[in-house]
């Protein structure tokens, strides 16, 4: 980038110059040239946050055309410092705006502006890199709840061969099935001894048939 208006350099340490002009700012608040150069003090011991507000208030009250657009100007060059690429474009672009003559305003400006391009197009967006995770994340947890197999065999389904299933019981006899009591075995002969005769016979437990066996 083209450097500060006035090619005020870093330090990066306080000068007295800083000390004295903090001084006399405070005591003359409406000067706008004393704040000019309060805003390069600061800008030169690193306090790029301060030199942007003072020359903020420079740009805003100064009554000279050239010396607000300077102001802006050199504002783009303390939120670069810092770091604020947006806000950075912003001042250039306004500088140009109120002084057409300051063409590096606008290369500023255009410099920034692809600076911004390059760093979106090497950074890609988190809220993609969420997505993938989160569904990889759905896809593990699915793998987790499935069975892995044996155990109880849920509702509607039907238990293996040779399983515990309990017992229905003991097979019911012929007798059992016609009459639903239980029968000698005895008592059982005689009822098909008289089924193949053609003459029925029964006989309740307990209690003889009234009719004569032969």
């Amino acid at each position: 980038l083209a450097g500060p208006a006035r090619g005020q350099e870093v330090t990066g340490a306080a000068t007295p110059d800083l000390d004295r002009l903090s001084a006399e700012h405070v005591r003359r608040p409406d000067d706008m040239d004393l704040a000019f150069r309060l805003g390069e003090a600061l800008f030169r011991a690193s306090r790029f946050g301060e030199a942007e507000r003072v020359w903020e208030r420079v740009a805003d009250r100064a009554t000279d055309p050239g010396l607000r657009a300077v102001a802006r100007y050199d504002m783009g060059h303390a939120a670069y410092r810092a770091g604020r690429l947006t806000e950075a474009r912003e001042h250039f672009q306004r500088a140009r705006e109120v002084r057409q003559d300051l063409e590096a305003a606008g290369r500023n400006a255009q410099a920034v502006a692809q600076e911004i391009a390059a760093r979106m197009q090497r950074t890609p967006p988190e809220q993609d890199q969420q997505g993938e995770q989160g569904e990889q994340g759905e896809q593990g947890e699915q793998g987790q709840d499935q069975p892995e197999g044996g155990g109880a065999p849920m509702e509607g389904e039907i238990a293996p061969a040779g399983g515990d299933a309990p017992s229905a019981g003991p097979p019911e006899t012929p007798a059992d099935a016609a009459t639903g009591e239980g029968l000698s075995p005895a008592e059982a002969l005689r009822i098909l001894d008289g089924v193949k005769e053609g003459v029925p016979r029964t006989a309740a437990a307990g209690r003889r048939s009234r009719e004569q066996d032969w």
